[in-house]
């Protein structure tokens, strides 16, 4: 229906532009909607006659498919909206904002200098930014809503909101710069927060003028107010209602504009309002000449007769310019009340300073072109093109329904509620679909398949290695159908960047155990679709049961991590020579790994901080700086709201995303090894847990023979003495530092002696490496703690012999001349009473 109704009103109407994006359905002349552009000829006759300001934004349809309709709106001589464009859309993304803006460059308009006004959706960032689009400076200047940024800095920064507004709104940079520091003494971070933003894109006072004094998208949310009722309805419905009121603004506006005309008034009715408002300001002024050819004046401002006017300020008026220095002048383009002072006392006509856009003239002339009445559907002209139908993957559904395995193909089959007569009861189970489900029913490609068919097992197996190896559900069970819509084209699938992706998943998730699939597996597959990843084959190397059998779990990934040696641990770079061994793909953009930016996947942000990591690049690790990772952004999820459109929620993000270039770290090349004493490893011990578990409450461990036991426990004595020692204050009396040091030089001692330094050196291989072989993992004969060997009772007469050593000097004295304990001597104690246990 859609298709032949703008056929009819491009008949009826000569000059209308309608554009469509389809998806051609194999051979067929069947093409699934995806969106439709349309302009109206008035509108775009008209537009040539408004102020050179565009505001554009998008709001989504309530009807039986989910969409998204986008409007571009202007502003007309009188201040009220002029409808420009308008498409219906799939979603706000990258793409249809980027279509949508090159429709209006290709068929509305080709104006230069045109202000786009809009909020930070990265899709209009993206579009904005195009290079060869049109909309780039200085073909275009983009600018931001106030309002819209405002709310912004008010969910990330609390109590700066009106702060913000006010300093936005400032017309004179002297108030700007006063509102701006008053901003960062309120919160530092939220005025860094709208400096990165870009000053130009919201304040009014640096802005230029493109943007005439708009502050906000308000115009073309005004308009999708007006469609609020009529978003519900069917699409060529909707369609007709803006047909029609757009041409009821036409014909009012038109009258008005008329009637004006010939009464004699040059200005329309609101600008004529505003203009006499500033000529009676001015005459309280008083204007001192400097320049009468050049036309400089000083104009010192009086009370007037408002109260809230104060008076005795000095602004500067350069007509030759058509400047001032409140700034108004510039922003609006009509005289302030300080121009039409001086051109009170200069005799001059203060019209010549008002731009043409807002006579009668140019108001009359947006609404000189006519619609004309619609035919009746009878007399409407054959329609030749492609039969589209809509996407059965919009319509909107309730709670679990029943899938039948079509539902992959995506094709125009899927009308009405054919798509749910399937036999699988609770295949879908709101957003998530059943894993079983699509192993059962593409277990395996049919001999001579099609196209059709094996892009529909393509799209399953993608799923199925998403559900147990990229994006794991906690269930083992499920996966969730948001990531169904981004394999609609196959050949579009590394738009997306899958690698950061699955990288912030698993910042928030961690390792957990995929399921194993049972039965057959998609497109003949030979490989078992519960792949282990590099780490978990290093797990099942170091840690396993008495039984064999490999941990898989986080506790095993604790314990082995806990009991790594400095030569299983090596912090290099990857060789070049890996690379050879993968796929190009896997490093074409390896341009993105050095970038500080946020990842995103739907509702998962987590910060890729590589400054942290220097040595994985080959540079020198230096000390980093603190690092917000917005811990606020881990609580969230998509339970109970599956309808948000993260795009929009995440939007700030997302700007930051697409600009991840801009903010690259580049390290100093350094391959050397980093020493015990290096300042990050002294920075690093003093903030981190050595261990990830407590050494005695390590889940999956072998039990642990009297030496290992002995020596975790002169290694934490080492640490704490060390910790103790580098934070006294200069104050304490030297013999408290001396007896501290003692006792972690006899502990390092001890441990050196019986092979356990590596200890006190876990990020630092030592240069006389002497270890002794554990006796206590995997031994083979089955002994305990109980069954010591003739080494370890050796080890012991060590240990005691050091202890007693540490026993002479840790009882410092007191002011009243009595032994104190110290906190090592405690320590030690339960250590030598657990061992006698």
């Amino acid at each position: 229906m859609l298709p032949r109704f703008m056929q009819g009103l491009k008949e009826s109407n000569p000059g209308t532009v309608v554009q469509w994006s389809t998806t051609p359905i194999g051979d067929s002349n069947v093409h699934t909607f995806k969106r439709v552009f349309w302009a109206f000829k008035p509108c775009i006759e008209g537009f040539e006659h408004c102020w050179p300001v565009l505001t554009i934004d998008g709001t989504h349809l309530y009807g039986k498919f989910k969409g998204t309709i986008l409007t571009a709106m202007s502003i007309d001589a009188n201040n009220q909206i002029f409808p420009v464009a308008f498409a219906i859309v799939e979603y706000e993304n990258n793409e249809s904002w980027s279509w949508f803006m090159a429709c209006i460059r290709l068929f509305v308009t080709k104006r230069s200098g045109l202000c786009v006004i809009s909020d930070r959706h990265a899709g209009i960032m993206n579009a904005m930014s195009e290079v060869g689009s049109g909309w780039e400076e200085p073909h275009a200047f983009h600018r931001i809503c106030i309002r819209h940024l405002a709310s912004n800095v008010n969910t990330r920064y609390k109590n700066v909101k009106n702060m913000f507004g006010s300093t936005a709104m400032q017309f004179q940079e002297k108030k700007f710069d006063i509102g701006f520091a008053r901003l960062g003494e309120m919160d530092r971070d939220a005025q860094h927060y709208v400096a990165d933003v870009g000053i130009e894109k919201w304040s009014i006072c640096h802005d230029g003028g493109h943007r005439y004094g708009i502050l906000t998208t308000n115009l073309a949310e005004a308009f999708n107010n007006v469609l609020k009722g009529a978003r519900f309805l069917p699409i060529t419905a909707l369609v007709q209602c803006i047909f029609f009121t757009v041409n009821a603004y036409f014909v009012e506006r038109r009258e008005e504009a008329r009637k004006r005309l010939l009464q004699g008034q040059h200005y329309s009715s609101k600008i004529t309002h505003l203009l006499e408002e500033n000529c009676k300001k001015g005459a309280y002024h008083k204007v001192v000449s400097f320049d009468h050819v050049g036309g400089l004046y000083q104009v010192t401002t009086r009370r007037g007769s408002r109260n809230v006017s104060r008076g005795s300020h000095l602004h500067t008026v350069d007509l030759s310019k058509r400047t001032c220095t409140c700034n108004k002048f510039q922003t609006y383009k009509y005289p302030c009340s300080h121009v039409y002072a001086v051109c009170k006392k200069m005799k001059l006509n203060a019209s010549q300073f008002v731009e043409i856009s807002y006579t009668t003239r140019e108001h009359l002339a947006s609404y000189a072109s006519k619609f004309q009445p619609l035919k009746d559907e009878a007399y409407w002209g054959h329609y030749n093109g492609p039969r589209i139908v809509c996407d059965e993957l919009k319509r909107r559904g309730k709670g679990s329904m029943e899938v039948n395995p079509e539902v992959l193909t995506q094709q125009e089959t899927h009308r009405s509620k054919a798509i749910w007569d399937g036999n699988d009861k609770g295949s879908l189970r709101w957003a998530s679909l059943r894993i079983g489900w699509l192993t059962e029913n593409f277990s395996g490609l049919p001999e001579q398949a099609n196209e059709q068919v094996l892009h529909q097992y393509v799209r399953a197996y993608l799923l199925i290695l998403m559900a147990t190896l990229m994006f794991p559900d906690k269930s083992g069970n499920d996966i969730q159908v948001v990531y169904l819509p981004l394999l609609r084209d196959l050949n579009a699938i590394d738009d997306f960047s899958w690698g950061s992706a699955v990288l912030v998943t698993l910042y928030l998730t961690g390792p957990e155990n995929p399921p194993l699939i049972q039965g057959p597996y998609p497109l003949g597959s030979q490989h078992q679709l519960r792949v282990d990843s590099l780490g978990r084959r290093w797990l099942s190397v170091h840690r396993r049961r008495p039984q064999g059998t490999t941990i898989t779990t986080l506790l095993g990934y604790r314990d082995a991590l806990d009991n790594m040696r400095p030569d299983q641990f090596v912090w290099q770079p990857y060789p070049q020579v890996i690379f050879s061994f993968l796929p190009e793909a896997c490093y074409n953009d390896s341009g993105e790994w050095s970038v500080v930016s946020p990842m995103i996947c739907f509702d998962i942000v987590e910060w890729h901080l590589p400054n942290r990591v220097a040595r994985q690049f080959g540079w020198k690790q230096n000390i980093p700086e603190p690092a917000d990772t917005e811990p606020k952004l881990h609580k969230m999820d998509k339970r109970g709201v599956h309808s948000r459109n993260w795009a929009d929620y995440h939007s700030a993000y997302l700007a930051m995303w697409f600009r991840r270039y801009q903010f690259r770290f580049l390290g100093v090349e350094d391959n050397s090894d980093m020493g015990y004493n290096d300042p990050y490893m002294v920075w690093y011990r003093d903030r981190t847990r050595r261990f990830i578990s407590p050494t005695f409450q390590q889940a999956y461990q072998a039990p642990l023979g009297a030496t290992a036991y002995l020596a975790h426990g002169f290694a934490e004595v080492h640490r704490t003495c060390n910790t103790e020692i580098q934070a006294m204050p200069q104050e304490v009396p030297p013999h408290y530092r001396n007896i501290m040091s003692n006792i972690r030089d006899n502990t390092s001692q001890s441990l050196e002696h019986v092979g356990y330094s590596h200890l006190l050196q876990q990020f630092h291989q030592p240069t006389q490496e002497t270890q002794v072989e554990e006796q206590h993992e995997d031994r083979g004969d089955g002994s305990t703690m109980q069954e010591s060997t003739a080494e370890d009772d050796e080890t012991l007469q060590v240990f005691r012999r050091r202890s007693r050593r540490i026993n002479t000097s840790m009882s410092p004295i007191n002011e009243q001349g009595t032994p104190e304990p110290s906190k090592a001597k405690k320590i030690w104690s339960r250590l030598r009473g657990k061992k006698k246990t």
